[in-house]
């Protein structure tokens, strides 16, 4: 046998004997025993006992804060804070370098000091194991998620609210990562009254960022629950200072930001719950508006279409070169209606309910009318029949004009004597 023979059968049984090693590393990541595996955007908690004894993070661009990485920690951050691969000195800019720092030069490059199994494999060592092992915890939450991808597994329960394509899913599991990534959870505000005093129960997105696992899961207990805790009076307060038709108005099942909540919440706990919680607010979402009582219902119907109407009037309606509509105005008639209307809303606060009142006069023959509220995905039909119908506004005679004695169609009240 040469040695040419013996170098390629030692080549291949080192490469035979790296691969079965390397199975042997998955095998025991997968039993989270030695070695574990972390998938993208999160973190794992190593605990000694059930003290923290560090921390493993996998986010792209991003690194931990690591008291034991003598090269890239950073003393004027606190320990095991999420910092930009590039980053710079400014706690409350959470690492991203500022104008000044970029002018001073006071920035610092990340450099990779992970092992090779890491890098290239994805399967990170931690110690040995069960004097170190990985910190597993229950946890729940509620997702709100396109129609279709809520799981059906134990522990997972669908809340039973949906909004056109979304869906609120309920969920209870043992963990045993934390999300550095962005993550939407799902809240429901019951009973909450606006400002005209209509009693709502409002569903709503906080869409956060893990920034420092350590004070999330070791400095605090259950982080979510405190922070829902203090959302949910902030929510309240805000939205009994705001009527029924602005809080519909931006209302999208699809989770796009409410930015007057997000910076009113973001103002009053933005930099608390970095501090305290290790938690970033990215953005908060109204997905849906119900009315609480049966009684308000009539109430709401009638502002919903008050607010249709009027959102059909600024998209058809201009005032370039005369008034055009796109479905009803066919005669000059309607063209000269439409610009008296609008002129009066103008001038008028109580026009737009006079407004209301004609609509739902005119479809007295109707026995039904539903409306698409919103016009858009996610948004429910919603039936108004003469029955339940908000009352109309007394009749308003002009001068040779006779009240109607035509009889009530079938099925409405007649009208008091």
């Amino acid at each position: 046998m040469n040695d040419g023979t013996v170098a390629g059968q030692f080549a291949a049984f080192s490469l035979l004997g790296m691969l079965a090693l390397a199975g042997l590393f998955y095998f025991l990541a997968k039993l989270q025993a030695f070695f574990t595996t972390i998938r993208g955007g999160e973190a794992v908690a190593i605990v000694k006992g059930d003290e923290p004894h560090a921390f493993i993070g996998n986010y792209e661009g991003h690194h931990l804060n690591d008291p034991y990485d003598e090269i890239n920690y950073d003393e004027r951050h606190p320990n095991w804070q999420v910092l930009p691969n590039r980053w710079g000195g400014s706690v409350d800019n959470l690492g991203i370098p500022t104008e000044a720092e970029e002018e001073a030069g006071d920035v610092h490059e990340y450099y990779d000091t992970r092992g090779l199994l890491a890098r290239h494999l994805g399967i990170y060592f931690y110690g040995f194991y069960p004097f170190l092992r990985v910190y597993t915890y229950p946890f729940s939450w509620t997702e709100w998620v396109p129609k279709g991808e809520g799981s059906k597994d134990k522990g997972h329960e669908n809340r039973g609210k949906d909004a056109g394509e979304h869906e609120a899913w309920r969920r209870t599991e043992k963990v045993s990562s934390f999300f550095l990534k962005d993550f939407p959870y799902f809240f429901i505000l019951e009973r909450a009254e606006t400002a005209e005093a209509i009693t709502v129960n409002v569903g709503y997105v906080i869409t956060v960022r893990g920034i420092n696992p350590d004070k999330a899961l070791f400095k605090t207990d259950n982080w979510l629950r405190q922070i829902e805790s203090q959302v949910y009076a902030d929510i309240r307060n805000y939205v009994g200072n705001q009527e029924f038709k602005q809080l519909i108005s931006e209302t999208d099942a699809r989770g796009a930001e409410f930015k007057p909540l997000s910076d009113e919440l973001i103002r009053l706990r933005g930099k608390e719950f970095r501090d305290r919680y290790g938690i970033h607010i990215v953005k908060v979402s109204i997905v849906y508006v119900d009315p609480h009582e049966k009684e308000d219902l009539r109430v709401v119907q009638a502002i919903k279409l008050q607010f249709i109407a009027e959102q059909e009037a600024n998209a058809d309606v201009t005032r370039a070169g005369g008034y055009k509509k796109a479905t009803n105005l066919r005669t000059e008639a309607d063209v000269a209606r439409a610009e008296q209307l609008y002129a009066i809303r103008a001038r008028n606060p109580v026009s737009a309910q006079v407004a209301l009142a004609d609509a739902i006069q005119t479809q007295q023959a109707a026995r039904t009318l539903v409306v698409n509220i919103g016009g858009g995905a996610g948004n429910t039909p919603v039936t108004v029949t003469p029955d339940d119908s908000p009352p109309p506004a007394p009749a308003r005679q002009s001068s040779g004009t006779q009240p109607s004695t035509a009889p009530p169609q079938a099925g409405q009240t007649p009208p008091p004597a």
